[in-house]
């Protein structure tokens, strides 16, 4: 009885062993570049290609790829993307006109926070590899912030508030066509608010902010203060 016992264990074993099926190999993504970021850092003077690469077939695979910048709300800007591409290609200096200027954005220093994305429209494949990327300055705020009389009829002293990212140098220019003046005030780095006393409100005052760095100059819209 227990001779036939153990064969009919093995039997079944033998069965079993022989219809197990066999875990299908763990398939992994690659996301590469040909040129690589230095401090993760997108240099505008270089071109860049990128691809996904299946590293059980090596094959390359084809999706969707975009260019986000990460806002301060932590959603994403996309400011490139293509469809259907095998790879994807930065090439130098494109990326400068495309970062807009008026955007909250993520800043680590004075670089934009961002990341190249990789996907599929079926969800098989989601890949990101993030950078930062330099653009020019962004000005999201230019406002009169206060404006106080003074002992004169005709004048008062008006404070103007501003906020910049990106900027290595920063100045307001004031201009009256009246008295046939253009002068530029150069403004210390992190200040956000700047006083003109004893202004003129007869005549038309305009003032813009100048915000710079290695690549450009952005310009706020004006204010005016005075008479037309």
């Amino acid at each position: 009885m227990d001779k036939q016992f153990f064969l009919l264990f093995l039997a079944v074993t033998c069965i079993f062993l022989s219809c197990k099926t066999e875990e299908p190999p763990v398939v992994s993504y690659q996301l590469q570049v040909d040129n690589k970021l230095a401090s993760d850092t997108i240099d505008h003077k270089v071109s860049y290609k990128f691809e996904v690469i299946n590293k059980l077939t090596s094959t390359v695979e084809t999706g969707t790829w975009e260019v986000q910048l990460l806002k301060q709300d932590s959603s994403y800007f996309t400011v490139l993307k293509e469809e259907n591409g095998q790879e994807f290609k930065i090439q130098s200096g494109s990326l400068i006109e495309k970062i807009p200027t008026d955007q909250l954005f993520q800043y680590d220093g004075l670089r934009i926070k961002g990341r190249i994305f990789f996907y599929k429209e079926d969800g098989q494949i989601s890949l990101e590899k993030a950078f930062t990327v330099w653009g020019k300055p962004t000005i999201t705020l230019f406002r009169i912030k206060l404006t106080e009389d003074n002992w004169y009829p005709n004048e008062k002293n008006v404070t103007l508030e501003f906020k910049y990212y990106g900027a290595t140098r920063l100045s307001i220019l004031h201009e009256n066509d009246d008295y046939g003046y253009n002068i530029f005030f150069m403004l210390d780095m992190g200040t956000n608010s700047e006083v003109f006393n004893d202004l003129d409100i007869k005549s038309k005052n305009k003032f813009s902010v100048f915000a710079s760095n290695f690549l450009g100059t952005t310009i706020s819209n004006p204010i005016y203060i005075g008479e037309d």
